[in-house]
């Protein structure tokens, strides 16, 4: 039997991705559809710090930035349901990455947050652009994807690869692949 939507938005689904992959734009049509989502809180918190304490930016306190950044996503991770933009499995990524070492209770939390599906976005050169947020250039950006992926896999998921398409078309393919 099929579960009903509203069961299904019980469940936790993550978008995770490169930055500029389009997951902002599929989790903001998905709100307009009137689904249940959190926005990314990496950005959320770089557009705060950005007024409040520029010291604690990712590019000045890439540590400082990262324990934010995962304690807010742990937060989000009790409070919702539905759709994410990224999951608190991407800091795990982005530490690798930047050379951060990888706290065991870090690997500890995101074992604890269990989501029901990963959908991940490659990166997308033609709807790619960056702003006052997102400074990286799209080689930059792109160099990101195996380290999501390794970090997902690592903790025991298979992310469904969402590939370059319209709009329209990702989120009828999210939409037909959630359990």
């Amino acid at each position: 039997t099929s579960l009903s939507m509203k069961q299904k938005m019980n469940k936790k689904y993550v978008l995770t991705g490169v930055a500029g992959s389009g997951k902002s734009t599929i989790i903001n049509e998905l709100r307009k559809l009137g689904y249940p989502v959190t926005d990314e809180a990496a950005r959320q918190l770089i557009m705060r710090l950005q007024d409040e304490d520029p010291s604690l930016l990712p590019w000045n306190n890439r540590l400082a930035f990262q324990e934010l950044a995962e304690n807010l996503q742990f937060d989000n991770y009790n409070q919702f349901s539905g759709f994410f933009d990224r999951s608190i499995i991407d800091e795990i990524a982005y530490r690798r990455f930047n050379d951060v070492d990888v706290p065991t209770h870090l690997i500890a939390m995101c074992n604890h947050c269990r989501h029901d599906e990963i959908f991940i976005f490659p990166p997308f050169k033609e709807i790619y652009s960056s702003d006052n947020v997102r400074v990286e250039t799209f080689e930059e950006s792109s160099s990101m994807y195996p380290y999501l992926l390794e970090a997902y896999e690592m903790l025991g998921y298979k992310p469904i690869v969402v590939e370059k398409d319209t709009v329209d078309n990702r989120i009828e393919f999210i939409l037909n692949n959630i359990k």
